[in-house]
């Protein structure tokens, strides 16, 4: 209850004392309780010092400034209301902590509530102890009772050192997952993100991430996503918090690589030959060396199986001899690149060929082409070779990510026709090797590409969700990679609606979507599941639909319209600073960043008056004023209002100060 608790909390740059569990004012007493005054009393004070009354904001823009830009959305979202002035109105109809839930875990939700207080300037003069007492008044402020608690300042929160348990790399951004005990980190509750981008760059701080308990590996899990620059290294580190910010022991710093190391350069098609030695292969270099570890050649009698890693190159290796054969005894050869993360990847270039003695190997077929049959089956073609050593020809086919595959018999023929394939979606790799009279074959000729004539539409994308924050539409959707492998990538399409329409449910083709007067906003295929739109004006109402691109550059529909307002910024005061000068009484405060001001006015009261005076204006630029009529003994309650645009913000928090 209102007459009995005080507590105070140590946080990062301010103590947070908690004097109530409800909000206590001449309009709402409590066990005839009107006004809480609070004083204070540390190891640097020869004296008690009165830090003012306890109050809740007054205002629903003083409340958002205190509490956070958002409160209200989220005080919406948890009490299901339907617009900002229910959760303004539902905040002065209930003064217990206990009607909030969860959100009281915010120390400033509490500081705005008017149950707690925020001591910036304790912990600035370097104090050890404090003591704090609450007084609490009555009608004509008749004091009914006062209550003190004890703190000690600089005592480590319980918490483990956290270690990295994951992470994720791609081209346009990177998620890093780190984990402490949950037994012994009781006090952890944030996690502060501080990221480098490039390995001689500074480190800066890029936000919070919020613990998450995991009950079935008895962890506390913080996880960090962060937008990048492809290709470019970047380092990361986490400091555990408190509730109230206060810091636990540093992770150690993680570097990671935005880029995707499952769909790196591959190498290009490899040449061989015969030597006086063995089999020499030969290819181009690899792009981007510096992300790969090597270059694995592996060998097999057999196209289809049975290849065999024979050995490790390094990534700047450009031949290899095979010394290791029989002649006239066909061999494959594989390369597979091993990158930095230690993946494999798939066979990234072929080759094949006989080592004879002679070495006078059967030439490969020539000329290749590809057309389709009325079915839209692909149709290969080539130039018969004029040998009469040639007994015939087969048919090899490779599908993405598989080796060449025998599809023919022994043709005498110079055409065969695939009706063995139908999806579309997928381009079949085409080869041929010519046989003589022996069974020995020639190298592959080259390779020609075909994809079946049947179009396929991707797996239209749903679930669509929107959030707005200043400046900020944010979409996420339903990764539809699960539902269809072939999915690269999505457009996102936007259009400005008003209040009155409604959304749309039906399914749209890009076509239909232009026709509704939609304009696709992306400039580059979207590849992750989230895209924020930037390019908003604030109180303005948007409608937004997302369609899906597969690998072969078809689009897909889109399954309605996710409807979104731009938020607004409300204009709110800054937190300002007092201390008594050999001048007077000096006020610094500091500028506000994103708004156009036009002045900042200075307030002041004396602890008798219950409104504070206007005592000057200073313009927009300067932090800095200076009281210079303060009367020594006297105490002083300063605050603060900003005008911009016409507009006006409600009465800042107070400062006091004793000269």
């Amino acid at each position: 209850s209102a007459s009995a608790q005080i507590k105070a909390v140590e946080g990062h740059d301010a103590v947070y004392i908690y004097v109530s569990d409800r909000r206590v004012s001449e309009q709402e007493p409590h066990e005839n309780s009107q006004k809480i005054l609070l004083y204070r009393q540390s190891n640097k004070e020869q004296k008690q010092v009165a830090l003012g009354r306890v109050q809740a904001a007054l205002t629903r823009e003083q409340f958002e400034r205190i509490a956070g830009v958002g409160v209200l959305q989220e005080l919406m979202e948890i009490k299901e209301l339907k617009s900002e002035d229910e959760a303004w109105a539902y905040i002065k109809a209930h003064p217990l902590l206990t009607d909030y839930g969860f959100m009281v875990l915010n120390p400033d939700f509490a500081v705005a509530l008017g149950v707690a207080y925020k001591d910036t300037e304790a912990k600035k003069s370097g104090a050890v102890s404090i003591k704090y007492k609450v007084e609490l008044l009555g009608s004509a402020d008749r004091k009914l009772k006062e209550e003190e608690t004890a703190l000690r300042l600089g005592a480590k929160p319980m918490i483990a050192k956290p270690l990295s348990s994951g992470f994720i790399e791609s081209d346009s951004a990177l998620i890093v997952t780190w984990s402490v005990p949950a037994e012994t980190s009781p006090d952890a509750f944030f996690g502060q993100v501080w990221v480098r981008e490039k390995s001689n760059a500074p480190f800066r701080e890029a936000g919070y991430a919020l613990g998450s308990r995991v009950d079935s590996t008895k962890q506390i899990v913080f996880q960090w996503r962060q937008n990048t620059v492809p290709a470019t290294s970047y380092g990361f580190y986490l400091i555990p918090t408190t509730m109230h910010r206060l810091p636990g022991p540093a992770s150690d710093t993680i570097s990671l690589i935005s880029r995707n190391f499952r769909n790196l350069p591959q190498i290009p098609i490899a040449a061989a030959k015969d030597s006086s030695m063995g089999i020499y292969l030969n290819w181009e270099p690899l792009a981007e060396q510096a992300l790969f570890s090597g270059i694995v050649i592996e060998r097999s009698r057999s196209p289809k199986d049975g290849f065999m890693v024979i050995d490790t190159l390094g990534a700047s290796a450009t031949e290899y001899l095979d010394r290791w054969i029989l002649p006239n005894i066909m061999y494959h050869y594989r390369f597979r690149l091993l990158g930095l993360r230690q993946h494999l990847s798939p066979g990234a270039a072929y080759v094949a060929h006989t080592f004879t003695l002679s070495g006078l190997p059967l030439e490969a077929p020539e000329k290749v082409k590809i057309a389709y049959d009325q079915g839209g089956n692909p149709k290969i073609s080539w130039e018969a070779l004029p040998s009469p050593a040639v007994s015939g020809y087969q048919v090899f086919r490779a599908s993405p990510n598989h080796d060449f595959q025998l599809i023919s018999n022994l043709i005498q023929d110079s055409v065969y026709v695939d009706t063995t394939v139908k999806n579309s979606r997928n381009t079949y790799k085409y080869a041929l090797k010519a046989l003589n009279y022996e069974n020995i074959a020639s190298e592959y000729s080259a390779s020609v590409f075909a994809s079946p004539q049947t179009r396929i539409l991707p797996v239209t994308p749903y679930d669509v969700e929107s959030y707005a924050t200043f400046g900020l539409n944010t979409l996420r959707w339903k990764d539809m990679v699960s539902y269809d492998s072939y999915i690269v990538a999505y457009h996102v399409y936007r259009k400005e609606v008003t209040a009155r329409q409604q959304p749309i449910e039906a399914e749209s083709s890009p076509e239909q979507l232009a026709q509704d007067g939609f304009v696709r906003i992306n400039a580059q295929p979207v590849t992750e599941v989230i895209f924020a739109d930037k390019n908003i004006q604030p109180g303005r109402r948007y409608a937004y639909s997302v369609t899906a691109i597969d690998e072969m550059g078809t689009e897909g529909n889109a399954l309605g319209a996710k409807m979104v307002e731009a938020a607004h910024l409300p204009l709110r005061s800054p937190e300002i600073y007092a201390r008594a000068t050999s001048k007077g009484a000096e006020i610094t405060w500091t500028d506000i960043i994103g708004a156009k001001i036009d002045r900042y006015e200075v307030y002041v009261r004396l602890p008798q008056e219950k409104t504070a005076r206007k005592i000057g204006e200073v313009p927009a630029g300067k932090e800095h004023f200076i009281d210079t009529k303060v009367s020594p003994g006297q105490l002083y309650f300063y605050s603060m209002k900003v005008k911009a645009n016409g507009q006006e913000s409600s009465l800042g928090s107070e400062k006091s100060v004793r000269k």
